[in-house]
């Protein structure tokens, strides 16, 4: 089971902190290991029937697939999200916090590519209203990643709240640099 939310903010998050680049010569690659919901996942909020991450070839992801919101996420939902190396187990590299529409209308490449392919609603728009959403192929470039970190396997942590601050989504990723 994945969302759009969540999954919107894994690749933010990676794009704040790693880059397939070029160093000593050569690539680094970036794998996802595995994409699991948290305990305290509320299925009353999302479902997501088709929603995938596919491997287009050794530096490309692409994410296709619909999922279907239940209930309005607005302001009053907030976004959390970390990033941790030494399997999660090391200390917190990167972590951030915001309000739902605040992330949903955030002005960056990755965010305006994902809006332009799904069927989202323009930027400005909030709440995002229940309804099913579409995915088609979307693709985060190398060149839209950030810096090279080392080799070690990394977990991103990401988790909504609702109004009364109730876990409502919450994924772990788990995803190597090598």
């Amino acid at each position: 089971m994945n969302n759009f939310p969540l999954l919107l903010a894994v690749f933010l998050a990676l794009r704040h902190y790693f880059i397939n680049s070029v160093v000593n010569g050569l690539m680094q690659e970036i794998s996802i290991d595995s994409f699991e919901p948290e305990p305290g996942f509320d299925t009353s909020y999302i479902t997501v029937g088709s929603v995938r991450v596919s491997r287009k070839s050794r530096n490309r992801f692409a994410i296709s697939g619909e999922f279907e919101l239940y209930q309005n996420l607005g302001n009053e939902n907030e976004v959390m999200y970390s990033v941790r190396g030494n399997s999660g187990k090391g200390a917190i590299i990167v972590a951030g916090k915001s309000t739902f529409c605040k992330f949903l209308n955030m002005k960056h490449p990755i965010a305006d590519a994902f809006r332009s392919a799904s069927n989202l609603p323009p930027v400005g728009t909030c709440p995002l209203e229940r309804a099913k959403y579409t995915i088609k192929n979307f693709e985060i470039k190398e060149h839209d990643l950030p810096p090279t970190m080392m080799s070690d396997q990394y977990v991103f942590v990401g988790r909504m709240t609702n109004n009364e601050g109730k876990q409502i989504i919450a994924y772990q990723v788990k995803f190597s640099v090598k």
